[in-house]
Order: C-alpha cells, then sequence, then structure tokens
C-alpha cells in the first residue's frame, strides 16, 4: 500500500528561511502550518515551492511531517 494524502485545497504559505538543495526540513512562516494537514504515519501532502525571484523555477516535494511551522520534505 502506497502513502495516504489528506485532503486540502489551495492553502498558501510563504518559506521563512532559504533552502538549500539537500534540506530535508523548510521552515514556513510563522502560524500558516495550521492551514495544511498534519500527516500521521503513512500520509504525506504535496507542496509546490515557487521561487519568489521567477515563478517559473518551481519544484514539487511531499511532506511527510509537521512539526509547527517545520516540514519535513
Amino acid at each position: 500500500m502506497g502513502f495516504r494524502k489528506p485532503n486540502f485545497n489551495q492553502a498558501q504559505t510563504a518559506l521563512a528561511l532559504p533552502v538549500a538543495p539537500t534540506d530535508t526540513t523548510i521552515t514556513v512562516a510563522s502560524g500558516t502550518s495550521s492551514y495544511f494537514p498534519n500527516p500521521t504515519t503513512g500520509q504525506i501532502f504535496t507542496a509546490t515551492l515557487v521561487s519568489a525571484q521567477n515563478n517559473l523555477i518551481n519544484e514539487i516535494c511531499y511532506v511527510t511531517n509537521v512539526t509547527g511551522d517545520v516540514w519535513t520534505v
């Protein structure tokens, strides 16, 4: 059985800190994690990261855990 995806739609936030290519966690704007699901064991949700400098640059990632405003990707 694969991962289950909790339901949510079109929530948005901003990164609170820069992200490096090797990072396995990202920090989002304070208090905005409440707009997103909190995956439990075997669940994920998909997040699309869009560059603030060039919206043509983006990356899709899977969020496997949310702790406050820190997401494991």
